[in-house]
């Protein structure tokens, strides 16, 4: 049958195609083609009869076009309702999505041609089964003319795979179909974090809605009021519910950890998933990305970090899609926000006293019974207890804090106990110039404070020192000196509740909520023995960096960077106390023994900023100082920084040629040959190679030679002596393996790799690519990652796998977006075969399998390259 002239001009695109078809191929087996044929013949039908022109088809996709806009729309209802009452095989459901623009019509042989072609597909990928997405071209054109019982809802606006400009879409509402759906599927979705719920959120139905208001017509919402009140438990239930009104998601932030506003940045992107790729500073990186998402941002516990108002205010002109909910204990006072002082829960009025069917409404009284019968499921309000709860959460004042210490006591004394024991405390003490209920809640943990014998309470202001929480080995490090049971004494307080207990891979975990952390600092403080506390936990935490740095190029080097990164905020504590301190000898050791695993975890901006401090401080062991200045060499060279890089080995080697410790110099002239080589001083740098082999060989260390083996290959590869770089590559991988180290294993099969390519062997260079890649996602040292991919992909193209290398790309593009990491662009020359023109085809011919990669993991994209 010939095929029907194509119409130009100004004409309306359709496209369509089923959502899991994969699935339900693999659920139907043989009866997915009546499946198929039955979807076909409804949707053929629907163009038919709007007069609409099947283009083509492929598969469960279709691609009609229609002479006018409004053809296009009747044709979408048609189908979506002629689906809706389909009865389909085994009772599976079938839900098909479409997307719909108007544009130029032109013609290229029996298809069309050009981006309003591409921009309409996009649209329809961006839906969900059973919706009908619609441009705002369309829209126009079909405002007055659209089917009975239809609809156009307004869905913002969005950016779109391969799209440069942001397209405002909108959602076909037919009456009697589903109009209920997910954000839609538009770049730069960022997966909601949000914790979940340990135990039931109770009342608080009013507030939700008020606040679920305020953020529909303000940018920025900050809910303040005293500690105990519940502010962050609020702010997660408001963003539950606002999980699918957002495009990107939504993203929990907590900050009660951080203390210094610089780092409030970097916070957040961790949060986001987007790692500092030590290019540009955490607040630029973080602008551009806010300037591209419209998600919902939660950012908690903001109070106890300086000027954090203005570093927030400087990254809201770039979010003007974003809404920000934060909590603190008072308002930001910025341009924009919007207050809500959260109150405390409603109290028992004096008539609910004397009915206990009334009482147990009231939303004190029932977080009461609540947390009550999470310890004790006997615990039940009577008309024995009742007049007793009523007034325990009243002179409680409603702070959900309060009660949720208090409630756990009926463990052990009964809700008349409970009051008796209170007495007038809750109603008096703290200072004069805080708010009657920051009175009222300090007085309320001092109450629980009280409850302990003095052991118990010296141990709970020693462990305030913690950020974060931590894991038993430190927290009985640090807290040696007032309790010969750390743990014992732990137990006692996480009984009272004071300290929470978690668990991490299998070992306790102790945490302390942001505000008893307050009281208990305070305390500490006034004490005098806050410094002694914070030196005892900078000295524990610079234990476990250094016992982690041993293990870190091996292959249990995985366990250990999870290690570091679980405790980041007490080893960023550590080293602020070292650095404010003046502590010279303990900075230069902690930015030392840091410097691998901030470079590995592509933390490299915060790593200069802690090795700069370290070395800023006068004095300090010159051996110290030799190794901060080769993490300082390390990190500016991960950085592309070769003045730097220079300046920090040239200052190095004229310490250790001072000392004239041989071992330190020798390390030195290692690190020093990297950017002789990199700028083309081949001579230096194998001098410089030379001379620290010569060390390493008469100190006997087994090390040494392997990196000097792999130095000399840098260098040759570098010149493009390619047989010499062979060698020396595949003797340092002989070497590296005997030593168990990962890390220079891991990298001398990657420029092996890359040499064998140069030099014509495919098959080689990938088997190394594989063993090295394989190595690095073994142990989770994300930063070699993205060249890996890159050349992977290359090495599919070359042998004809595009599907292969569509993903991969797919995957490299992803991650370079996610986390910025474009580490050692001096060593990778762009793959030839992957310039940006055949990465843009392959976007367009291999979309499906191009956003396949751009789904994946970082893990995800190492285990697919390594199939």
């Amino acid at each position: 049958m010939e095929m029907e002239q194509l119409p130009t001009g100004t004409v309306t695109f359709l496209f369509s195609d089923i959502e899991g078809s994969t699935r339900l191929l693999r659920e139907l087996g043989d009866d997915y083609p009546t499946l198929l044929e039955a979807h076909a013949v409804r949707i053929r039908d629907a163009i038919s009869a709007a007069d609409g022109i099947e283009v083509s088809t492929e598969g469960d996709s279709f691609f009609a076009v229609f002479s006018t806009a409004d053809q296009a729309i009747t044709a979408a209802t048609h189908a979506q309702r002629s689906l809706a009452v389909a009865t389909w095989p085994h009772g599976v459901s079938v839900r098909v999505r479409m997307g719909i623009h108007t544009g130029k019509g032109t013609t290229g042989g029996d298809n069309y041609v050009g981006l309003d072609v591409h921009r309409a597909a996009r649209i329809m990928q961006a839906a969900h089964g059973g919706q009908v997405v619609v441009s705002a071209t369309t829209t126009e054109l079909v405002t007055q003319q659209l089917p009975d019982g239809s609809t156009l809802r307004d869905l913002g606006h969005h950016r779109l795979k391969d799209l440069e400009h942001e397209e405002h879409l909108f959602q076909l509402v037919v009456e009697g179909l589903p109009e209920g759906f997910p954000p839609l599927r538009s770049v730069g979705s960022f997966r909601n974090n949000l914790p979940p719920a340990i135990t039931t959120f109770v009342g608080r139905g009013r507030e939700v809605a008020e606040i679920t208001q305020l953020l529909e017509h303000n940018h920025l919402v900050t809910l303040t009021g005293p500690g105990g009140t519940g502010k962050t438990r609020l702010a997660l239930e408001v963003a539950n519910g606002l999980a699918e009104d957002f495009a990107d998601g939504v993203c929990f932030v907590p900050l009660g950890a951080i203390i210094d506003v610089d780092l409030v940045p970097s916070a957040i992107l961790a949060a986001l998933g987007v790692h500092d790729p030590g290019r540009h500073a955490p607040s630029d990186l973080l602008s551009e990305y806010l300037s591209k998402r419209e998600l919902l941002l939660v950012l908690d516990n903001l109070e106890q970090i300086p000027d954090v108002g203005l570093a927030v205010a400087t990254h809201l002109p770039s979010a003007q899609r974003c809404r920000l909910l934060l909590t603190s204990r008072s308002a930001l006072r910025i341009a924009g926000e919007q207050e809500y002082a959260v109150p405390p829960l409603a109290l028992p009025s004096s008539e609910q006293w004397t009915s206990v069917t009334d009482l147990a409404a009231n939303e004190a009284v029932d977080l009461f019974v609540t947390r009550a019968q999470s310890v004790s499921p006997g615990f039940s309000l009577s008309d024995a207890n009742a007049a007793s709860v009523a007034e325990l959460v009243t002179r409680l004042d409603g702070l959900a804090l309060a009660i949720e210490l208090a409630a756990p006591r009926v463990r052990v004394l009964s809700p008349d106990a409970l009051l008796s024991r209170l007495g007038n405390r809750i109603l008096a003490g703290g200072a004069r110039d805080l708010p009657a209920r920051q009175q009222t809640i300090n007085d309320t943990i001092a109450w629980s404070y009280d409850l302990l014998n003095e052991t118990q309470r010296a141990l709970a202001d020693q462990f305030s020192v913690f950020a974060g929480g931590a894991m038993l080995t430190e927290a009985e490090t640090v807290c040696k000196d007032v309790s010969d049971d750390v743990l014992g004494g732990l137990d006692d307080l996480v009984a009272n509740s004071i300290v929470t207990l978690g668990e991490v891979e299998g070992e306790s975990r102790f945490s302390m909520l942001a505000t008893i952390r307050e009281f208990a600092h305070d305390r500490l403080e006034v004490s005098g023995n806050d410094g002694s506390a914070r030196k005892n936990h900078a000295n524990a935490f610079l234990t476990l960096a250094e016992e982690a740095e041993d293990y870190l190029l091996t292959r249990d080097g995985g366990k250990w960077l999870n290690r570091l990164e679980l405790d980041v905020d007490n080893l960023r504590a550590a080293v602020k106390f070292a650095i404010d301190d003046g502590d010279a000898d303990l900075a230069l050791r902690l930015a030392g023994s840091l410097y691998r695993f901030l470079q590995m975890r592509a933390h490299l901006y915060e790593a200069t900023e802690i090795i700069d401090g370290a070395l800023a401080l006068p004095g300090g062991d010159p051996a110290l100082r030799s190794k901060a200045l080769v993490a300082a060499a390390g990190v500016a060279y991960w950085r592309g920084d070769m003045v730097r890089c220079r300046q920090a080995n040239e200052d190095n080697l004229a310490i250790c040629r001072q000392l004239g410790d041989e071992r330190l110099l020798a390390d030195a002239l290692y690190s020093a040959s990297f950017p002789h080589s990199l700028t083309g001083e081949f001579e230096a740098a194998e001098d410089t190679l030379k001379e620290a082999l010569h060390l390493y060989r008469g100190l006997g260390d087994s090390r040494g030679p392997a990196d000097v083996h792999w130095g000399f290959g840098d260098v040759a590869y570098n010149r493009r002596d390619l047989d010499q770089a062979r060698f020396y590559f595949e003797t340092a991988v002989s070497l590296y393996a005997e030593l168990d180290n990962v890390f220079g294993l891991g990298w001398s099969h990657y420029m092996l790799g890359k040499t064998l390519i140069i030099l014509g062997d495919v098959v080689g260079a990938k088997e190394h690519f594989e063993q090295g890649l394989g190595l690095f996602a073994e142990v989770g040292d994300i930063s070699a990652f993205p060249l890996y991919l890159i050349d992977l992909a290359g090495i599919a193209l070359r042998t004809g796998q595009h599907v292969r290398a569509a993903t991969m790309v797919g995957a490299l593009t992803h991650l370079t977006e996610k986390t910025g990491l474009k580490l050692m662009d001096m060593y990778s020359e762009w793959v030839p075969e992957l310039d940006s023109a055949r990465i843009d085809r392959l976007k367009s011919e291999y979309s499906h399998d191009f956003d396949a990669g751009a789904a994946m993991s970082p893990a995800e994209a190492a285990e697919y390259a390594l199939k």
